[in-house]
Order: C-alpha cells, then structure tokens, then sequence
C-alpha cells in the first residue's frame, strides 16, 4: 500500500503560510544564471536578485544551473491516466478501500486512484522512464508514443479488466537520479553560503520536507543533529561525460528490459 499526496496543492497551501509569515513568493521567474560570491547573484529575464544565502532546491534541474553536472542524471518518469471509471470497474478490478499502491520490482509499478475517479498508473520498466542526450530537461510527449504503450500493457497486467479503458492524460516528469541513489543534503561554496538538497532518485515528496528540516538547521549552525546520516554532505558519485553517459545508459536499459 502506498498513500496519496497531491504535490501542487500541498505547495498552494504551503505558499499562504509563507506568505503570512512575510516571505516573499516569486512565480515565474526562471533563474537563467547563479553567480556564486559573499554575495549570491541570480540572473533572471527581468533583473537581478541579490541574497547572502540560497538554497538550490531545483532537483533535477540543478546541472542547467552549472551545479552538480556530474553528480545527477535527470530522467524523465512517465505517467499515464485512465478516464473516470465507473464505481462497478473498481469493484471490477478489486480496488477496496485504499488509496495506491507500490511494487517492490526494481523499475517501481505505482499507481493511485484520484478524487476525480481515474486510475493513474506510472512505471514498470525501463521503457517507462528515458534520458535524453546531454541532460536535456524537455523532452516531447505524444499521445500513444512507446512509453504510453508500455504503461498500458503494465496497467493491464495488474488490472486486467482495464484492457479496453481509454487512457485519458499523459505527460512525463523529471526525477534526480544519482548513481548510488542516495541524495545529498549540505552547504557549499567558497563562502559557505550555497545550501543544497537534491538527488532524491524517485522520493522527493517525502525527502523534500525532511530537507526543509534539515537545511533550516545548518543555516542556524546545527549540523550534530544530521552529521552521522547518509545524506550529509554527500558527496555525490560522479557520473561519466556525454557521450557515455548517454550510452550507458542506453546499455543499461537495453541489459536490465
């Protein structure tokens, strides 16, 4: 079994709490360039943001900002989601009363079912998630593209009585990969003032709030309390340059299906 957490709607919520207690919340504003110093320098399309201090909390997108290049591989994860199925299917398929499930497969099977009433269903092999050369964090979803076709075929395995349920939404999203899949959670930078937490390889909801635990105590100076744990400071383990990268890679998943 395995719980259910809506993402955006956890940080529209947390956005309010922010607010009131007088933090700023900027959207849409993507950082262009980081200028590390005694003072930080974000370059953005409308001007410059100076802090004493950042947090590079951007996971996967962190290598585009000339931070962790080696130490991270952003991989694409691809989800699919059912039409709104009729309450005699989910008996049908023997959904009871729970809220999603996890596999304990290498390559993770997980799905949920949502307040609306579609399955969504992700993962269950290599085809299932994709690497794009050099790190490119877009990447092109098509309605009935291989990796859609692949999750199709996992779903039914799992619901058979799914076979002919059209599949309704798809889209892809970006996880942190590390080679050893061990996340990192620090501080960095010549002044001591980067702060970091990433590579969460497929966990981020849940290592994300711990980090926020974690970073607020060694920008107060409490580093004993997380010292002897995996994640601090690590030092993430490099991975090769393009183009083994990209070709391990795709040796990888062609060896392991």
């Amino acid at each position: 079994l395995a719980g259910r957490l809506n993402g955006l709607a956890l940080l529209q919520a947390m956005r309010h709490v922010l607010q009131r207690a007088g933090v700023t919340v900027c959207e849409d504003t993507p950082v262009q360039r980081v200028r590390p110093g005694a003072e930080v320098v974000l370059e953005t399309h409308g001007g410059e943001v100076r802090a004493r201090a950042i947090v590079l909390a951007t996971n996967a997108y962190t290598p585009a900002l000339g931070f962790f290049r080696r130490g991270i591989l952003p991989l694409h994860s691809h989800v699919l989601a059912t039409a709104p199925l009729a309450d005699e299917t989910w008996s049908r398929i023997g959904w009871g009363a729970w809220d999603g499930f996890s596999d304990d497969f290498d390559r993770i099977a997980f799905a949920c079912r949502t307040p609306g009433g579609r399955l969504l269903f992700g993962g269950g092999g290599n085809p299932a998630y994709s690497y794009r050369f050099g790190g490119a964090t877009s990447i092109d979803v098509r309605k009935g593209d291989a990796a859609e076709r692949f999750m199709q075929r996992a779903m039914t395995r799992y619901f058979p009585a799914l076979t002919h349920e059209p599949i309704a939404h798809r889209w892809s999203g970006l996880l942190a990969i590390t080679l050893d899949r061990i996340c990192s959670m620090g501080v960095g930078g010549a002044h001591r003032n980067v702060y970091h937490a990433l590579g969460y390889s497929g966990h981020g909801v849940a290592l994300a709030l711990l980090a926020g635990r974690v970073l607020a105590d060694l920008y107060d100076g409490n580093h004993e309390a997380w010292r002897d744990l995996p994640f601090y400071q690590k030092r993430l383990l490099p991975l090769p340059p393009e183009p083994l990268r990209w070709l391990g890679y795709q040796a990888y998943t062609r060896l392991t299906g």
